[in-house]
């Protein structure tokens, strides 16, 4: 299916609350991004440099780096944001202990906001520096 992840679900020793986060891994809509991010920072920086054909093997180069580099930072930046909580394994409800009572794959669900949001970051970002440069 389009949209899959990997999923862990905890239950809070105290509260008996229940959590569970989603780690995006859908394969085919992180590949567009990656690659719509790939060719908005080649543009970029063909355009912002003046490279002519020579260059932009170079320019294709270094976009693919940035459009990776930029997939694992927001990656790691709205891990942190949305699930901070995972990381100390404490309930964010009343502060205590969580338990990791199952885990899995889904597939086909729908996506995320933090999906949602790490593919607009990842192409959002190079665009707005496009309509800066232009």
């Amino acid at each position: 299916m389009l949209f899959s992840g990997s999923v862990r679900s905890y239950t809070c020793l105290s509260c008996d609350r229940k959590f569970s986060s989603v780690t995006p891994t859908s394969f085919f809509p992180m590949t567009f991004a990656f690659i719509a991010a790939t060719v908005i920072w080649s543009g970029n920086i063909s355009q912002f440099f003046g490279l002519e054909s020579a260059g932009l093997l170079l320019a294709f180069l270094i976009g693919a780096g940035l459009a990776f580099g930029s997939f694992f930072l927001a990656f790691v930046g709205l891990e942190a944001v949305f699930s901070g909580w995972e990381k100390n394994r404490k309930c964010p409800k009343c502060g205590g202990d969580l338990e990791a009572v199952a885990g899995g794959f889904i597939d086909g669900g729908a996506p995320s906001l933090q999906e949602l949001l790490l593919y607009a970051i990842v192409i959002l970002v190079p665009l707005g520096l496009a309509l800066l440069i232009r």
